[in-house]
């Protein structure tokens, strides 16, 4: 059984609409000017309080899409230990990907 990893545009472009609605909604109004004040409270809110939600298919949609890494998935550059310090909210992206590179390679 082969599974087709290329992403089409229908599966994509929501995924990414979705992930830059849930980060429009967590930014302050005020963050859009160029305010320094307001560009450091949002990201204070958006990386240093992680409170963002991010769905599981936005998710899965970045670890296909083709990047500036070479092929293969970028997140795990950043999402590569389960220790929140050094990933963030300690999301450890490997262990995900082991599971679709063993399902795949059947």
């Amino acid at each position: 059984m082969s599974i087709d990893r290329k992403p089409r545009a229908f599966h994509v472009a929501p995924a990414i609409a979705a992930g830059l609605v849930l980060m429009l909604a967590a930014v302050p109004p005020a963050a859009a000017e160029d305010d320094p004040e307001a560009h450091e409270e949002a990201v204070t809110r958006l990386v240093m309080e992680r409170n963002i939600k991010i769905p599981y298919a936005y998710i899965d949609t970045l670890m296909r899409l083709p990047n500036a890494f070479g092929e293969g998935a970028a997140c795990v550059i950043c999402h590569g230990s389960t220790n929140p310090e050094r990933s963030y909210r300690g999301l450890d992206l490997r262990v995900r990907l082991k599971r679709v590179c063993k399902s795949t390679s059947m």
